[in-house]
């Protein structure tokens, strides 16, 4: 390649170069220019109205806002919204009428009752707190309830009528009976112990039960009479005895048990059991 060639062509590359250049800066210009109304939102060229106003294409056109707005920066809906205590009607900010007993919500754009009002189709109407209860602010049901000792009667609170030997529960709606005193509808009745029985603690059934070495009937608790190689059996069922080890229950007596050949006495010690390899038959093992 010959000196005039090679001047040429660096001669071409600077020119590209600046014309890339050139032109590189010209699209930054023309990307960082922000319009009137407006201001950088600090990344690259991107760009925001002000408020008050609202971006039509690369440009701000003034927003009309209705009286009791704001405007907003939202990019979306209408750009503005009513103030605390106004609503949107038909593009403008309409004043919310507080009925009486009214309050806003925590948003501001519409009304609730406030405590001691109750809402219905019309407005919020007073409530009526009988005597003996207090409000419990509950949206459903009765917006009151009856204080400890009374019971709600259609919309009064009447006290609960507790009889002798007798206190309020724990719930504080309804009475329960001291301690050897059962319920019998609006009284408390003392509760018959019989001679060698004592008091169950519970309401149901007769209220007591036997001491031990006696069984309940209807009214009283008799004597278990143990038999000879016997003793007091601590199950509420059956004769209330078992037979010492070695014996048996024969009818009401422990029988001593007899031990055929090649037998012994089983686990509970009142049977008996062949040896292996002797079976039980009639009575005895064998074979």
């Amino acid at each position: 390649m010959s000196a005039l060639a090679a001047r040429h062509k660096r001669f071409m590359t600077l020119l590209a170069a600046s014309l890339l250049c050139l032109t590189g800066l010209a699209v930054s210009a023309a990307e960082s220019v922000i319009p009137e109304n407006a201001h950088s939102t600090g990344y690259r060229a991107d760009w925001r109205c002000d408020p008050g106003y609202r971006r039509v294409r690369d440009a701000c056109a003034e927003q009309k806002i209705p009286a009791n707005a704001f405007a907003t920066e939202k990019t979306y809906g209408q750009g503005w919204e009513c103030k605390r205590g106004f609503r949107e009607a038909r593009g403008k900010c309409e004043q919310i009428d507080l009925p009486k007993g009214a309050i806003l919500n925590s948003s501001g754009d519409r009304w609730v009752c406030g405590r001691k009002f109750m809402q219905t189709r019309t407005g919020c109407d007073a409530i009526v707190v009988p005597a003996n209860a207090y409000l419990v602010g509950s949206s459903y049901g009765t917006p009151w309830r009856c204080e400890r000792g009374y019971v709600q009667q259609d919309d009064q609170c009447e006290a609960i009528i507790i009889p002798a030997n007798g206190f309020l529960g724990a719930q504080g709606t309804e009475w329960e009976c001291e301690r050897g005193f059962r319920p019998a509808k609006t009284t408390c009745e003392p509760i018959d112990l019989p001679q060698n029985g004592y008091l169950s603690g519970v309401s149901y059934g007769t209220g007591w039960l036997c001491e031990r070495g006696y069984r309940a009937t209807d009214t009283a608790c008799e004597a278990i009479i143990v038999p000879a190689n016997g003793y007091l059996d601590d199950s509420s069922y059956g004769k209330g005895w078992k037979c010492e080890h070695g014996f048996s229950i024969a009818d009401d007596r422990c029988g001593e048990i007899i031990l055929p050949e090649n037998a012994h006495l089983d686990y509970s010690g009142n049977d008996w059991s062949c040896n292996p390899p002797y079976r039980r038959r009639n009575g005895a093992c064998q074979r």
